[in-house]
C-alpha cells in the first residue's frame, strides 16, 4: 500500500477510534486514514511473515503532484502553480517508481 506524508499529522488514537465508530470522523480524516492504512499493514505483515510466503510493505512515495489540491483554488488559479509545483513535487510516475521500488527489495 502506498502512504501518504500527511499521515504524520494524524491523531489516531483509541479515543478517535471510538468517535469514529459513532460517525466522527475528526478533523484529519485523511491523515487517520492512512495511518490506519500503515498500522494495518505492519499487523498483516507480522502475521503473514511468520507463514513464510507473503511479504506486505508500505511505501510513501514523498510529495507528488497528483493534483489532489486543483479543488483547493479557483480553477484560472491552478494552472498558474505548475512552475512552482515543478520545483517543489515529484511528478506522479516519480512517485510510482519510488514505490515499486519499495516493493522489489
Amino acid at each position: 500500500h502506498a502512504s501518504s506524508r500527511l499521515e504524520k499529522r494524524s491523531a489516531l488514537d483509541e479515543t478517535l477510534l471510538k468517535e469514529v465508530q459513532v460517525g466522527n470522523v475528526g478533523k484529519h480524516a485523511y491523515s487517520d486514514s492512512k495511518r490506519a492504512l500503515m498500522l494495518w499493514t505492519s499487523v498483516r505483515a507480522q502475521n503473514l511473515a511468520f507463514k513464510g510466503s507473503t511479504w506486505c510493505h508500505v511505501a510513501t512515495p514523498g510529495m507528488v503532484d497528483s493534483q489532489l489540491g486543483r479543488h483547493m483554488v479557483s480553477r484560472w488559479l491552478f494552472p498558474l502553480t505548475k512552475p512552482l509545483r515543478a520545483l517543489l513535487l515529484r511528478s506522479a510516475a516519480e512517485g510510482a517508481l519510488g514505490v515499486v521500488a519499495a516493493g522489489l527489495v
